[in-house]
Parts: C-alpha cells; sequence; structure tokens
C-alpha cells in the first residue's frame, strides 16, 4: 500500500476578514493551525489576535497553536544577528529550539492533521514562513503549498521560482556568473538574499 504523500500549507491573514480567513482554511480541509508570528498580535485586525483567532477557529473545530518563540523571526540573540543587528534566517534554522518545533511539525503532519503555518503577511515570498519555516519543511520532504489571499494554492516550487526571480538569479546572462554553483547553492543564495530583505532588525 501505498504511504500517504506528506503535506503542509501555509497562510497569511494579511486584512482578511476572519470569516474569509477560515473559509480559506476550511476550502483547503485545515484542521490545525500553526501560528508562527513572534508577537501573536494585530492592532488593524484584531480578529487575529491569539485569543480571538483561537476562539473563531475552535468555532469550526480548527485547532490553535502559536510557536512564534520557535519558529518566529524576532529574536535579539547576538549569535543569530547580523552585524547590522538583522536576523540571521539561515542561523536560526540550525538552532535546536527550531530543529525541534520542526520535528513537532512533522510528527503532527504524519499523525494526519492538515496543518496550516500562519502568519500576517499575504505573500509568502515577503514572509518567514516561506523563507525559514517552508524550506526546513521542504529539506524534512514534506510537500508544502501556499494559501494566497484569494483561496487559491500556489506550490513552494512555484514561490522559489518567483523568489529566484526577484534576486535575477532567473536571468540567463546572470547566470553565466554562476556556472560553479548548483542549482541548490544559487538557490541557497536566493534565500539567504531575501532573508536580508524581510529579516527583522534590531536597534543595535
Amino acid at each position: 500500500m501505498k504511504s500517504k504523500i506528506k503535506c503542509c500549507k501555509t497562510i497569511g491573514h494579511s486584512n482578511l476578514s476572519i470569516e474569509q480567513f477560515v473559509e480559506n482554511l476550511e476550502k483547503h480541509n485545515i484542521n490545525c493551525v500553526v501560528d508562527v508570528r513572534s508577537h501573536p498580535y494585530a492592532k488593524y485586525t484584531p480578529q487575529f489576535n491569539k485569543n480571538n483567532l483561537k476562539i473563531s477557529l475552535g468555532k469550526s473545530e480548527i485547532i490553535y497553536l502559536h510557536l512564534g518563540d520557535s519558529l518566529g523571526a524576532r529574536f535579539n540573540q547576538k549569535d543569530l544577528l547580523m552585524q547590522d543587528g538583522t536576523v540571521d534566517l539561515i542561523k536560526v534554522g540550525e538552532t535546536d529550539f527550531f530543529k525541534k518545533a520542526i520535528a513537532r511539525l512533522k510528527d503532527g503532519i504524519n499523525q494526519g492533521y492538515e496543518i496550516a503555518i500562519m502568519c500576517s503577511e499575504q505573500d509568502p515570498l515577503d514572509c518567514h514562513r516561506f523563507v525559514l519555516v517552508a524550506r526546513a519543511l521542504k529539506a524534512e520532504g514534506i510537500i508544502v503549498e501556499h494559501i494566497l489571499k484569494n483561496g487559491c494554492l500556489e506550490s513552494n516550487n512555484e514561490t522559489e521560482k518567483r523568489l529566484l526571480a526577484h534576486c535575477n538569479l532567473d536571468d540567463p546572462q546572470l547566470k553565466l556568473f554562476h556556472e560553479s554553483k548548483t542549482e541548490d547553492e544559487q538557490l541557497l543564495d536566493a534565500y539567504r538574499i531575501r532573508g536580508i530583505e524581510i529579516g527583522y532588525k534590531k536597534e543595535v
């Protein structure tokens, strides 16, 4: 018997109504939302404050779990910061606490939970849920798809193509300067670049 393909979704709440947000989740049979916001509160969208969201999701029998302390993007530890104070998302991905949280996600997926990794940004390309979390899940053999604002899905491969285009690493002429690098190395470069662009910066 074939084993079930292991999948995980991500979603950004943006400025959606709670009704539209839940509808997008239900459209893809999500029964567990893992919040990876470091601070699970939203000044202009209070429907997505931690307690409000947990209650709303519960009404649709969707589990809410906050893991922003280990899968978030805001850290103050010196060993996780670049010289200018920007969080180094690559280094975050190498920490024990991050790896343990990813293992917890993987265990939930293996148990059959339909999980959506949630943050605030509308576009996964602008968010650490793609640059950090989805990248780690992909390395664990998990197929990741991103639920967009309109409820449609974008594969992680498509998001990576947009990442390469954003960093101009899909330009045939520029590829001449990267011939010594494998596709995986070029993709890692793109992740590093985007991580710096979107990274939380602590005042130093």
